[in-house]
């Protein structure tokens, strides 16, 4: 068993949104990592990520996209899922036997609109919006050399992506 088409991109690029409207044009399931960690652990990823453990947290994102890409239908995936080399293996061997990788992109003003980060903030916080940006390059580049295909979602309805996706990739 194989995903269709595997959904990568930053915080804010919409594969939630773009994953669940893809399933329905597809009339398949949607399977996200975070639902997977919430079943493995019994915790929110939000609640994980303050547990301030952060190899657990790695280790959980890694456990969960593993689960996931065993998946059939749309897989959604966390930004950093892609770190972790099992995961980046079990990608490109999808991508060989025919899987669909998607890398949704969107400008980082998009981005901030979307995820609070153009909201003011202490000058104590440091530059949140740099590091985000930094850490959206450093995605854009590891999803490319999985051989991910761009497709944005600036100024773009979920449904009107999901269509794209399935037009370029002729996904019925």
């Amino acid at each position: 068993m194989r995903p269709v088409v595997i959904l990568v991109g930053a915080t804010g690029s919409g594969r939630t949104l773009v994953g669940r409207a893809l399933a329905a044009q597809l009339n398949t399931t949607v399977v996200e990592t975070e639902d997977v960690i919430e079943a493995q652990t019994g915790q929110t990823l939000a609640e994980l990520a303050l547990a301030d453990e952060p190899e657990r947290f790695r280790e959980q994102i890694g456990s969960a996209a593993t689960a996931a890409l065993g998946s059939s239908g749309v897989v959604t995936l966390l930004p950093s899922a892609v770190g972790d080399p099992k995961v980046a293996e079990l990608m490109a061997e999808a991508g060989a036997a025919g899987s669909v990788l998607v890398a949704l992109t969107a400008d980082l003003t998009t981005l901030a609109r979307r995820t609070g980060l153009n909201a003011p903030r202490s000058a104590a916080l440091g530059q949140p919006r740099r590091w985000f940006g930094d850490h959206v390059r450093a995605l854009v580049e590891q999803y490319s050399t999985l051989g991910a295909v761009e497709i944005s979602t600036v100024d773009r309805d979920p449904a009107e992506v999901a269509t794209e996706i399935c037009q370029r990739f002729a996904l019925q």
